[in-house]
């Protein structure tokens, strides 16, 4: 029978618990000074009165407890319900800091520098110029304060900028939240288009850079480069624009990650280059108009969104030559896919 005992307690591995320790056990027995909690080590776990009082626990409920001292002079086991809450959520947050996760910010009140409230039941704060939600400092004091205490309550979406346990320092941002709530709205929304679709967009803003469309729900760009085959007349075009008007161009580029498209109007139309490759070759003498004279050669336009450049060998010292000038060139090379005219001076047109 020894014998058989000895197997028996062998099969039935003990917990050998540390102070510190977080586990889960079983309440097996309540009463109006303590609750003992089976977690599997040689003794049971002894809850205080002072955690259980007014609370609903019953016999058989599984609890995460706080191995506070493993073993007391009368070789008890004590353990702690409202720590293992804590240190639960010490863990919590550290997994949501590492994964920037957004998360739930209960106001309690505020302070000079910002709101105060709970997250996971632990105490965080969320600096005023991290806040969406709270009102303009700019307002009157009585104003401000008013607007203040009517967020207690209000439940707000941060995320953890700064972490430190041992200070009880938990710091959240809800500007953080809001801008990757944001993108992540953006990302799903540009899953709609596909690349090289011709799409119509209403103007939304026009920069110096280029054109804000929206089209539909998506915020894209038009850059300067991608408004018209013709660079000389990028200014004047961006000019003729206006908030509200309708516009199509195609969609040349998608970033998912960044949530962002990139569009372009000239690729609906005609490119200009296609078109002489068509009907000039090397050695065609042609009409052109100086466009630009650098240390380099002279730059002629020889049709919309064509511009060729003259060799400055081939002019001559007599040749007084002027931004606006017609003149007769000769084709030297023609290369339409990159872009690229060479040219010949001939001689000016006569007025």
């Amino acid at each position: 029978m020894d014998q058989l005992m000895k197997n028996v307690s062998g099969d039935l591995p003990i917990r050998q618990l540390r102070r510190g320790d977080i586990v889960e056990g079983v309440i097996i027995e309540l009463n109006e000074r303590e609750a003992l909690v089976d977690v599997g080590a040689k003794s049971e776990g002894v809850i205080p009165q002072s955690e259980i009082k007014g609370t609903d626990y019953k016999v058989g409920d599984k609890v995460l407890v706080y191995v506070k001292t493993p073993e007391d002079r009368r070789g008890q086991m004590i353990v702690s319900l409202d720590r293992a809450e804590t240190a639960k959520s010490w863990i919590d947050l550290q997994d949501a800091f590492k994964n920037e996760t957004t998360l739930e910010f209960t106001v309690t009140g505020h302070n000079r520098g910002g709101l105060i409230g709970l997250v996971q039941g632990l105490d965080a704060f969320v600096p005023f110029s991290h806040t969406e939600s709270a009102s303009d400092l700019s307002v009157e004091k009585n104003e401000l304060q008013s607007a203040l205490d009517k967020m207690n309550g209000q439940v707000l979406r941060a995320r953890i900028i700064e972490l430190d346990r041992d200070k009880n320092r938990i710091i959240l941002s809800e500007k953080e939240a809001t801008i990757e709530e944001a993108l992540e709205e953006r990302r799903e929304k540009v899953l709609a288009l596909k690349l090289n679709d011709i799409v119509t967009g209403i103007v939304s803003a026009v920069m110096p850079y280029g054109l804000m469309l929206r089209v539909g729900d998506v915020e894209g760009l038009v850059a300067r480069e991608e408004l018209t085959w013709d660079e000389n007349m990028v200014d004047e075009m961006l000019a003729e624009f206006s908030e509200g008007q309708e516009v199509s161009a195609e969609v040349i580029e998608i970033d998912n990650e960044l949530g962002k498209v990139k569009l372009s109007m000239k690729n609906i139309s005609t490119n200009p280059w296609e078109d002489i490759a068509k009907d000039v070759k090397v050695g065609d003498t042609l009409d052109a108009k100086i466009n630009r004279i650098t240390s380099y050669g002279v730059f002629a336009l020889v049709r919309p969104g064509i511009e060729g450049l003259i060799a400055l060998s081939s002019v001559g010292d007599d040749a007084a030559l002027e931004v606006g000038k017609e003149v007769s060139v000769e084709v030297s090379m023609l290369d339409s896919t990159k872009r690229r005219l060479d040219l010949l001076f001939k001689g000016q047109n006569s007025d």
